[in-house]
């Protein structure tokens, strides 16, 4: 929780900064990159692990992309990070298509959504699936949680 905080208050503290052109006292930055340093403690690590079990399929994946294309730097961040790709256990030869953001025939279904997002839709029958982004207008189809396909 504490780095959620931690990331908040800096959020807060640039975009301050960038309305008004002022800057953090020395005082309250050193205070922030001590916050933001300090590791997650056994209580905070295990509300994260329980937060990442609790996640859906769609929130993991999109999640766990989001880790490989742009790591947090703290060391509660780090862990997150660490807990989310885990459990996502994508393959090893997907992790370079979801750090370029480029969808590859054969990359499982998770990695697809780590590319893509969180789909608008998706349509089920039998082993096979179809992930659809509306905005997008991207179709991608799954057959056994592979993907076989895609229409743009």
């Amino acid at each position: 929780m504490r780095f959620v905080l931690a990331i908040v208050l800096a959020s807060i503290a640039a975009s301050t900064e960038a309305q008004t052109g002022a800057s953090l006292s020395k005082k309250e930055q050193t205070r922030l990159k001590a916050e933001a340093a300090r590791p997650p403690t056994a209580a905070q690590k295990k509300r994260m692990a329980e937060q990442v079990k609790k996640m859906d399929f769609g929130t993991l994946c999109s999640e766990a992309g989001r880790a490989f294309r742009a790591p947090r730097t703290t060391a509660s961040g780090k862990h997150w990070d660490g807990l989310v790709v885990a459990r996502a256990n994508f393959p090893a030869g997907d992790i370079r298509p979801i750090k370029e953001r480029r969808l590859a025939l054969g990359i499982d279904e998770c990695s697809a959504i780590a590319i893509l997002g969180k789909p608008d839709a998706q349509t089920r029958s039998g082993q096979s699936n179809q992930l659809v982004y509306r905005e997008r207008k991207i179709y991608v189809y799954t057959d056994n949680g592979v993907v076989r396909g895609w229409q743009d």
